[in-house]
């Protein structure tokens, strides 16, 4: 079983030998020049305990918003395309594999240790083009025409992500919560296999005293308790402190990544613009040109994820009544393709575009 951490030279990761010993100190039991009489490593509850407390610390740190449980730029490489358009089909990455629709490929599998997903971007497999980010669907995915990549994601079930598919196969990044995988079992080695998280030796292995006390001696139950919550609270403390010393906003729920706008979803007023880059070019009050679909009209180019603003007007009065359209809830936005999925019908004199290219 390979080390969870290896020799990459990252100071105060504890190894589980490191973390059983001073468990052993801890409930005296350092008999055999600290090995144990009762509590070694092979007692058949160790390996419990051990998953548990680390499971358990993990979970401390995720409700405070971590970046030690954070994983990012996992990649899963050329999701097959769906065979062709069609609305009703929709298409999943789950730990199992990706189902296209019709069948399971275990090939392409979420990571095992995934807890929550974070955040998406896609590209084109093949390409070689920058992953650009994939809008979430916050009302539930719209039946709607694929193009060539996924227009937005939801995640439902057991964290499995679906999406309505798309045309061309696609490479997805994914950037995730972790949770502390079940790999204590009998053919680990305790001595090099180690936890990922800086100074967690104290909490961990007073965990561990906890949930011994609760079994043998319940009387010593609350001052294990104590001694764990009070490990567990400095990791936390340093933690919220170190994420104070950084600007961090809060990410809109629809439709958009928070990547380009300040306020607003990815296709709605954009109430606070992000400064643009000085290469940018700008669209502005751009008409979409008519496909011969009623549901889709394009653009003269790709909007940069979260830029574009789209309102759509009465056909009987060009320039009053407008509405603003969301990505996601009324439209989904495939590279300059814009595909309507809230049910109306429109001619596309009666868009206008505002967007970043």
């Amino acid at each position: 079983m390979p080390a969870i951490v290896g020799n990459d030279g990252l100071e105060g990761i504890p190894s589980l030998q490191d973390i059983c010993d001073l468990f052993r100190s801890i409930v005296n039991d350092t008999f055999n020049d600290g090995a144990g009489e009762i509590n070694t490593d092979s007692a058949p509850w160790m390996k419990p305990f051990l998953n548990s407390a680390v499971r358990d610390l993990y979970n401390d740190l995720r409700l405070i918003g971590d970046m030690r449980v954070v994983k990012d730029n996992f990649i899963v490489s050329g999701l097959p395309a769906i065979a062709s358009a069609d609305p009703s089909v929709q298409t999943a990455l789950k730990f199992q594999g990706y189902f296209d629709g019709v069948t399971v490929n275990a090939q392409y599998q979420l990571p095992s240790d995934l807890m929550w997903v974070v955040k998406l971007w896609q590209r084109v497999h093949g390409s070689g083009a920058p992953f650009l980010p994939l809008p979430v669907a916050p009302a539930g995915l719209a039946g709607c025409y694929q193009g060539e990549s996924f227009s937005a994601y939801e995640v439902r079930g057991q964290n499995e992500v679906w999406f309505n598919g798309a045309l061309m196969p696609i490479d997805l990044r994914i950037r995730y919560v972790a949770t502390f995988p079940n790999i204590i079992r009998d053919e680990i080695d305790f001595a090099n296999t180690f936890i990922p998280i800086q100074d967690c030796t104290n909490a961990v292995a007073f965990k561990m005293a906890a949930y011994y006390a609760q079994r043998i001696s319940p009387d010593q139950f609350s001052l294990a308790e104590s001694q764990a919550t009070k490990f567990t609270k400095k990791l936390k403390d340093d933690s919220i402190r170190n994420g104070q010393n950084k600007q961090f906003a809060l990410i809109p729920f629809l439709g958009g990544d928070g990547g380009d706008i300040g306020i607003g979803g990815g296709g709605g007023a954009v109430i606070a613009a992000a400064p643009a880059s000085p290469n940018s070019n700008f669209a502005d009050n751009e008409t979409p040109t008519a496909t011969g679909n009623p549901n889709q009209f394009l653009l003269a180019h790709s909007p940069v994820s979260g830029s574009l603003q789209l309102i759509a007007y009465p056909p009987s009065s060009p320039g009053f009544g407008a509405t603003t359209l969301y990505l996601g809830v009324d439209y989904n936005l495939a590279g300059a393709t814009i595909v309507i999925i809230n049910g109306n019908t429109y001619t596309a004199d009666q868009f206008r575009a505002w967007y970043r290219f």
